[in-house]
């Protein structure tokens, strides 16, 4: 974890987004977040069965 001032941070960012550093300045990765966000649901799925 790294404290990041908010006025680095893209302003289309939400929480839950992972983001990557470019110049100094967080973006948000999309691919990265669509990664982490399906493992979490495939975890959550295998649970339930």
């Amino acid at each position: 974890m790294k404290d990041i001032p908010k006025t680095d941070i893209a302003a289309t960012a939400k929480e839950g987004d992972a983001l990557k550093s470019i110049n100094g300045k967080y973006e948000v990765d999309i691919e990265e977040t669509k990664r982490i966000k399906d493992e979490a649901e495939k975890l959550m799925n295998d649970l339930w069965k």
